[in-house]
């Protein structure tokens, strides 16, 4: 494990199982649920996976074949569901990450296609060429974190999939951004009881899976924030080519899903480069 420390804030990585966030304590609150660590141990579903370098489903025509013998080879270092597309979100959460340096306040990991697992490569399980790295730092009450991709062959895309506490407290998620979302391909109008005072308030009392087109601000930023009582979760993020952020809740679940990403419509990924900016405070 990775643990970070700073003033007010402790974060934890595990580098060996998809550089997953399992733990942020900020101002001695756990941001992350930790009743998702199931879906983790399961299938790396969990606590704070990444996106990339694709994004959900790829499309089955681009799924590299993997026989049976092959696949039971890598569940014995990999967790992943045993379906049609067994590396949902992309092979980065799913597989250890080469860390190049660290302190007690920051470290930098890289992931390469050319790293091999079981007697193949990255590239022959996700089907492309790749160059992933990810940097995150602490500060006083707040993580930062910069993460990118690159191929020379396919598109790419970036992204954070953390699965934050739902405390009783946080009614809705509320961003400045435009008065439409997407709900996978559908482009759907925002409904009127979502507008506030120059911002979308987004209830998160009901199932979510939708994208959300952010403003951004002079520094080429854009936020989330969620009240939690006398606190507020800020999510902030910039990206290239572009930001959005998806909302995801299931039905009754304890979490909430804010996810920051490099394009306007992840299910829509075009560029060969993405990158993203994040911080993360109470």
């Amino acid at each position: 494990m990775i643990v970070l420390e700073g003033k007010g804030i402790k974060a934890t990585f595990d580098p060996e199982h998809g550089l997953n966030m399992v733990s942020l304590v900020i101002e001695g609150h756990e941001l992350i649920e930790q009743s998702t660590k199931e879906r983790f141990l399961e299938s790396s579903r969990g606590l704070g996976p990444l996106i990339g370098p694709h994004f959900h489903h790829r499309a089955t025509d681009s799924i590299p074949y993997l026989n049976d013998e092959i696949l039971n080879r890598l569940s014995k270092k990999l967790r992943f569901r045993n379906e049609a597309e067994p590396f949902s979100h992309g092979i980065a959460r799913y597989v250890p990450w080469k860390v190049l340096k660290k302190d007690g306040r920051r470290f930098k990991a890289v992931l390469d296609s050319h790293d091999e697992i079981e007697g193949l490569t990255l590239a022959e399980i996700e089907g492309f060429d790749f160059k992933l790295e990810f940097e995150a730092e602490v500060l006083e009450r707040e993580i930062r974190i910069v993460y990118s991709a690159k191929s020379t062959s396919s598109p790419v895309v970036v992204g954070l999939h953390t699965y934050y506490a739902l405390d009783p407290a946080m009614k809705t998620a509320d961003l400045a951004g435009a008065p439409f979302y997407y709900d996978k391909l559908n482009k759907m109008s925002v409904p009127p009881e979502w507008f506030g005072d120059r911002v979308l308030k987004i209830p998160l009392d009901r199932p979510l899976d939708f994208t959300f087109s952010p403003k951004l601000g002079r520094d080429g930023f854009a936020e989330v924030e969620v009240r939690r009582g006398a606190l507020s979760l800020l999510i902030q993020a910039k990206a290239q080519p572009d930001l959005s952020f998806q909302l995801y809740r299931l039905d009754k679940s304890p979490f909430i899903c804010i996810e920051p990403i490099a394009a306007i419509n992840p299910k829509i990924v075009t560029q060969k480069n993405a990158s993203m900016e994040v911080r993360i405070s109470l």
